[in-house]
């Protein structure tokens, strides 16, 4: 099985991977309305706006579900290629703790009101 021994074999002080496994996934614009003020999202209503010029509208939620699909098996394969690298410590996903065991918290799939993606 793969790791990442390659990469960090010549290292000669202990190896970091932090936030190991990030990936970004197409917005859901259906969250648009759940941010107001200074946290309203400008940039995801220039986005849907293009798409929507585009005639693409019908197919946000199919690109949404598909990109958070392909991160989450991307991110498991990152993390688990980690975890298999001797003398790598690993940064589980979006917290500050260091953990070489297989307890993994996925925060990655929550939104930033702590609400699920859906995913």
């Amino acid at each position: 099985m793969r790791n990442y021994s390659g990469a960090i074999s010549k290292c000669t002080v202990p190896a970091v991977g932090t936030e190991v496994g990030q990936y970004q996934i197409y917005p859901n614009y259906d969250e648009i309305k759940k941010y107001t003020g200074v946290m309203k999202p400008w940039n995801l209503e220039v986005f849907r706006d293009r798409l929507k010029e585009n005639n693409l509208s019908d197919q946000s939620t199919d690109f949404f579900m598909a990109s958070g699909a392909l991160s989450a098996i991307c991110y498991k394969a990152d993390i688990e290629m980690a975890m298999r690298t001797p003398g790598l410590v690993v940064s589980t996903c979006s917290t500050c703790r260091i953990s070489r065991d297989r307890e993994l918290l996925w925060l990655a799939f929550l939104m930033r009101l702590w609400t699920a993606k859906g995913l």
